[in-house]
């Protein structure tokens, strides 16, 4: 039957399970946080379309339990490949890490998994394209390793609890609690704990005694009756707990934790509370339960790192039964027995009989009743047996401890070691083994003769065998069960010690090489050898047979044998041997570089080891002789270019280890060379340039003239300049460097004469005043020509002419001589002198008014100097204003504009100038003029402005006034303020010209209300704020405003009431601070139009998945046209419409709005909740089997279409009081009690009660029943 109960709950519970519906995530924008461990994940647009363009929508996930973390797959991900993102933050908001491969984008996305409690999502795309999006599963999982942050506590109590954690009622109590160790292996900190009472403490009573002052001398610990964490918004208390900072509230910082010096100490009192006279209370719940808590870096009270269940539970029950004076005791005991029968339990008991036993066998509750003060049971072979309390006619349930494992029915049987020996002179132990139940009791012979016997009441004997000979057991029996021969025997050998003796031969080895030690044996074989090196042993070698044993090493040392024994004796060694492990030698080669024609260079042999050194090289790839070196380091000199590498190479005993090259080279000869061809004058020297192509110490150059030797020259100079005087054909023939480099001599040039250059001077010229002239020159030679010459007998700076064009361009008057002559090569003669003579420039002079009015024509004289005729240009202001000729030695001509005239140009018979006279022309200023200020007065207002004016031509003046169209001859004129106004005044200093200056009237601004364009209705009774409805222009410093007979003295806002459908009268009486006022009343300005009134039912009222197409009804009033809304989406805009929801297979609601308006454009707005319902189901199972056998192991309802959190499920005893409640609708309950998690309860009948509350309904349903525990 219970097999059959247990197949039925797990079938029921697999179909109600498929029907409980996941949440529902939607990343919509109206949704910030969400807490669910088993959700469904979607875009905006669900399975049914794309996501939309344009979004940047953010959500939280978390665990709904605050303890797990979360995992997202993901069935289906599509977004637009590298233009829409999901990125994923793993913590509660986006300033926390991205998770891996984060952002996501295209198709590619793999589980998420978190590290913590939450996740953080933030979907984003752009303006165009969309994709189907994505349809996730969200569950929760373990964080990771959980650890235990409470290691070890301590706790006292005053009294001390009777026997079997009983406590008198009506009694004052103190409990102490020390947190010894806190997570003493990992930064975890103490945030503190809260305390929970059973029914049986009054917690009225509990009153805090002491605890620590502060953490390590930072912060304070007190005691407070709740506690807020603004990480997970849990609320506990009462309890101790720690402020780090110090401000009354140790759960709104995430420093709020201890992590100083323990042990922490924390004490308070309270009472129990009275006995009942029947004693009905007795054994009531008297127990304290210490809920710990971490506050790490989550900030939260109870940290996921630490493990589940960090409690401190004070076991106690009110005890109000007959006092106990004497606690009974009980200890337990097993025997076993020979096949086939069953190991026995033995109780022994002290106390008041009868006796009632509890005891755990493999953990499962058991119990036994007696009078009798021992008593026996089977038991099960193997099993533990652990006593849990003794119960007699005086006390109850007083805690007992032992525990015994029944043993296993064996078959006795005896075994000893095999065959053995000893040295002589020793002794060898024999091992006898026993199976069975001890005492053990056997005898045994030597060679047939009684050698002894013995009693064992262990599993092992050890016999000493002293004497060679053949061993054997000969009687044995055990306590329980006989054994019948054959026993065991061994044969016992006396052995000879064995001797080594080592070979002396010492030996050199090389690295990498190996040399092998002898070793010589003697005795009775087998044998093994302890080899050691150094004094240290480090192998050990096993020989069947004696004589010549070898042993390979590749070290140096000295070596011997430490030990060498055979059949376990120790025997001796002798001797000892050498090995010198010499270090690997080296040969380096290094060097070289590079060496000019006819040097050596030096190429290294740099060598280690033990000398000479064989070397064998090559060069340029070719093998050349062996080399051998005695000393290190050698250096071979060399003319030869080329590679030089080692090939291989030995010392006195090993070979090298071959590194290195050197390279040789010849470097490029430096080449000499001639750039140019020389020209020298007839009878005088020059210098032949010579380079060379890159710089040394010194030079030493030889060179011949048309092939005649002329010897060497030696030079630090490049370039170096060789002084010739001899025309012919230079050639450099030898060169060389540094006094032993041989370079490669180049370089020829030809070095020829020329003759010297003449100039000779005639022709007398006449120039005018600043221009230039040309005399007569000759030139020979090759140009440029340096000239040298004087004018007057003075000399002159050089001139050059580079074109022998026979004229010399002068511009001074004097007599010129030629002082000397050179081209480009020589100096030569000069002869000849010649006259220049200067006649003056003509001359004009400009004169003439330089002040004139404006426009006046004047007269300007131009005096004339030269010879005539004359030609002119005049320029005004730079532009050309006339050019004139003339005979006479004067000229007038007229001008009437202002501004800077001038004669630029002017030419007589012989000459021309341009540098003559000027005449600025310049008008009289303009007056200045004087007006009354710019003004601002009341409308209708009347004032007086004038004006004056001096300076300019200095008069008579004359004045006018212009306003609008009217002008008034007058320096003043009076205004009647209308508006804002602009008048102009105009003045004439006597020239006749006309200059004008304005002055502004302005009225202040309070312009006239004009209410033709001002529409002051409102929709329905309410508040008209007048500050936003009438122009703030109209506001002075004094306001009177009335409206529906009410009067308001104010200038700020004004909220006015207004009821009921009319029509409303405005008064406005303004004054503002320059005393300007306005006072009108405006009839009819404000309106208050009447609601409508929006309402709706729909058909069915309690839609489901199945019936979910909607009819609604219009209830509303006075309305003229409609909109209804679906989730913010308009879906109709008739009075009735019908609405087919979209199919959904799990539970959902839906927002319905109504939006109606009336002829005025008057809204009203109505919003229903409609809520899809799935199939409501409640199966509660009739019986379970808590056997943890993990079949029907646990009981709770399986329902379906419920809200999770108004769930409520107790189950009561069969005296009626509550054993076991939850509010968690996942929470199963396994037979315990409700305060005590070791508590199990009996088989019986038990009642239950159900509370929960159906989704989309307003009522809770109330359920009762049985369930049969059957263990």
């Amino acid at each position: 039957m219970k097999r059959f109960i247990a197949c039925s709950v797990l079938l029921l519970m697999t179909v109600s399970l498929s029907l409980m519906a996941q949440d529902v995530i939607i990343m919509d924008g109206f949704t910030s946080n969400f807490s669910t461990c088993d959700g469904n994940l979607v875009d905006q647009g669900s399975t049914v379309s794309n996501y939309l363009n344009n979004q940047d929508i953010t959500i939280t996930i978390c665990s709904d339990n605050g303890i797990d973390g979360l995992e997202i797959v993901f069935n289906e991900f599509s977004l637009e490949i590298g233009f829409d993102f999901l990125s994923i933050y793993d913590g509660p908001d986006d300033t926390a890490p991205q998770v891996a491969g984060s952002p996501f984008t295209g198709t590619t996305i793999n589980t998420i998994i978190s590290t913590g409690t939450c996740l953080t999502l933030n979907f984003f795309s752009d303006a165009s394209f969309t994709d189907i999006g994505w349809d996730a599963d969200v569950s929760c999982v373990p964080i990771g390793p959980a650890v235990d942050c409470l290691i070890d506590y301590s706790t006292f109590i005053d009294p001390p609890f009777e026997p079997g954690n009983s406590c008198s009622g009506g009694t004052d109590y103190s409990f102490c609690v020390t947190i010894e160790d806190w997570n003493g292996d990992s930064p975890l900190e103490f945030h503190g704990f809260d305390i929970t009472l059973g029914p049986a403490l009054d917690p009225a009573t509990l009153v805090p005694v002491s605890s620590p002052a502060s953490c390590s001398g930072t912060g304070t610990w007190g005691f407070y009756p709740t506690v807020t964490s603004t990480g997970t918004g849990l609320v506990t208390g009462p309890g101790f707990f720690f402020d780090a900072d110090n401000d009354g509230d140790p759960g709104n910082n995430v420093g709020d934790a201890c992590a100083g010096a323990l042990p922490w100490t924390f004490c308070f009192d309270v009472a129990t509370i009275g006995c009942e006279p029947d004693g009905s209370n007795d054994g009531l719940d008297a127990s304290i339960t210490i809920n710990t808590y971490s506050d790490g870096e989550s900030g939260s009270l109870s940290d996921p790192s630490c493990a589940p269940d960090e409690l401190i539970v004070i076991d106690a029950t009110l005890g109000c039964g007959p006092t106990c004076a004497l606690p009974p005791t009980v200890s337990i005991s097993a025997s076993g027995g020979c096949p086939p029968s069953s190991p026995m339990l033995t109780f022994d008991m002290t106390g008041n009989s009868p006796f009632t036993i509890e005891y755990l066998c493999d953990g499962v509750p058991n119990s036994i009743s007696t009078s009798d003060f021992s008593t026996s049971v089977a038991a099960s072979p193997g099993a533990f047996y652990e006593l849990v309390s003794i119960s007699d006619a005086t006390c109850i349930q007083v805690p007992a401890s032992g525990s015994v494992t029944a043993p296993n029915p064996i078959v006795p049987s005896i075994t000893m070691t095999a065959d053995t020996g000893f040295c002589i002179g020793g002794s060898v132990d024999l091992i006898v083994e026993f199976i069975g139940t001890p005492p053990f009791d056997f005898s045994w012979t030597i060679d047939g003769n009684p050698a002894g016997s013995a009693s064992s009441a262990a599993t092992t004997f050890i016999i000493n065998a002293s004497t060679p000979g053949f061993y054997e057991i000969d009687s044995f029996s055990n306590s329980d069960c006989p054994i019948d021969p054959p026993y065991p025997s061994a044969q016992v050998t006396q052995y000879v010690p064995p001797t080594a003796n080592v070979s002396p031969a010492n030996d050199t080895i090389c690295p990498g090489e190996t040399t092998d030690i002898s070793f010589f044996l003697f005795g009775s074989p087998p044998y093994q050898l302890t080899i050691s090196q150094d004094g240290v042993d480090i192998d050990v070698i096993n020989s069947p047979t004696p004589g010549l044993v070898t042993y390979t090493v590749s070290t140096g040392g000295i070596y011997t044998a430490s030990e060498v024994r055979n059949l376990g004796c120790t025997g001796n060694v002798n001797g000892q041997t050498e090995v010198i492990a010499l270090d690997q030698p080296t040969i380096e080669i290094s060097g070289g570089g590079e060496v000019c024609q006819g040097a050596n260079a030096e190429v290294i042999f740099t060598c280690t080891g033990i000398g000479p050194w064989q070397v064998d090289y090559m060069l340029n790839g070719i093998v050349q002789p062996t080399l051998t070196i005695n000393a290190s380091p050698f250096t071979l000199l060399t003319p030869v270019p080329g590679n030089y590498e080692p090939l291989s190479g030995i010392d006195a005993y090993c070979t090298a280890l071959v590194s290195g090259l050197a390279t040789v080279s010849i470097s490029e000869p430096i080449s000499s060379d001639i750039p140019s061809d020389l020209v020298i004058c007839t009878g005088q020297s020059g210098e032949l340039t010579i380079t060379f192509s890159e710089d040394a110490s010194s030079y030493e150059v030889g060179y011949t003239i048309d092939g005649v030797d002329q010897g060497t020259v030696s030079t630090t100079d490049n370039p170096f300049l060789l002084n010739v005087s001899v025309p012919g054909t230079y050639e450099i023939t030898s060169l060389l460097i540094d006094g032993e480099c041989i370079g490669d001599p180049q370089g020829t040039a030809e070095v020829t004469t020329t003759e010297a250059p003449t100039a000779d001077l005639s022709g007398d010229i006449t120039i005018c005043e600043g221009t230039t002239g040309q005399l007569d020159l000759l030139l020979t030679g090759s140009g440029p020509w340096a000239i040298a010459y004087e004018i007057d007998g003075v000399a002159q700076p050089n001139d050059t002419l580079f074109v022998a064009s026979g004229q010399w361009e002068v511009d001074q008057a004097g007599s010129y001589t030629i002082v000397s002559v050179s081209d480009m090569v020589c100096t030569g003669v000069a002869n000849g002198t010649a006259t220049v003579t200067e006649i003056p420039a003509p001359v004009a002079v400009l004169s003439g008014l330089d002040t004139v009015c404006t426009g006046t024509p004047v007269d300007l004289l131009v005096e004339l100097q030269g010879s005539a005729p004359f030609d002119l240009t005049v320029t005004l202001n730079g532009a050309l204003f006339q050019d004139f000729s003339t005979d006479d030695n004067s000229l007038t001509f007229t001008v009437t504009e202002s501004g800077e005239y001038a004669v630029s140009f002017i030419s007589d018979v012989n000459c021309s100038n341009t540098d003559v006279d000027t005449l600025v022309l310049e008008n009289f200023p303009a007056p200045e003029i004087l007006t009354s200020s710019d003004t601002t007065l009341c409308l209708l207002e009347t004032i007086t402005i004038g004006g004056s004016a001096s300076g300019g031509f200095g008069g008579p003046f004359s004045y006018q006034w212009v306003q609008g169209a009217d002008t008034l001859t007058a320096d003043s004129i009076d205004v009647f303020v209308l508006g804002d106004q602009e008048l102009t005044f105009i003045v004439d200093d006597g020239c006749g010209i006309d200059y004008l200056a304005t002055v502004t009237v302005s009225a202040h601004p309070f312009p006239a209300f004009d209410t033709t364009n001002i529409d002051l209705g409102i929709c329905g009774e309410g508040e008209l704020i007048l500050d936003s409805e009438i122009p703030l222009s109209l506001y002075g410093d004094s306001c009177v405003w009335t409206v529906n007979g009410q009067t308001y003295i104010t200038c700020d806002s004004i909220a006015i009431p207004l009821t009921g459908e009319d029509t409303y009268d405005v008064g406005i009486y303004v004054e503002t601070v320059q005393g300007c006022v306005i006072d009108t009343t405006i009839e009819g300005l404000i309106e208050v139009y009447g609601l409508p009134i929006a309402g709706f039912s729909y058909t069915p009222t309690e839609p489901t998945i199945a019936e979910d197409i909607l009819t609604f009804q219009d209830l509303s009033s006075g309305a003229e046209q409609y909109m209804w809304f679906l989730d913010s989406l308009i879906f109709s805009d008739e009075a009735t419409p019908v609405l087919d929801l979209p199919d959904r297979d799990v539970p959902h609601s839906y927002t319905v709005c109504m939006v109606v308006m009336n002829e005025f454009g008057c809204a009203d707005t109505t919003c229903q909740d409609v809520q899809i319902d799935g199939e409501f189901i409640v199966h509660v199972p009739s019986a379970f089997t808590p056997d943890n056998d993990r079949v029907n192991d646990s009981w709770a309802p399986i329902i379906t279409g419920a809200i999770e959190e108004e769930y409520s499920l107790k189950v009561y005893g069969r005296n009626g009081q509550v054993i076991w409640e939850t509010t968690d609708i996942n929470e199963r309950w396994i037979g315990q009690g409700a305060d005590d998690a070791n508590y199990y309860s009996g088989d019986s009948v038990y009642q239950w009660q159900l509370e929960v509350r159906r989704v989309g309904s307003v009522e809770k349903r109330s359920y009762r029943g049985i369930v049969t525990l059957v263990r």
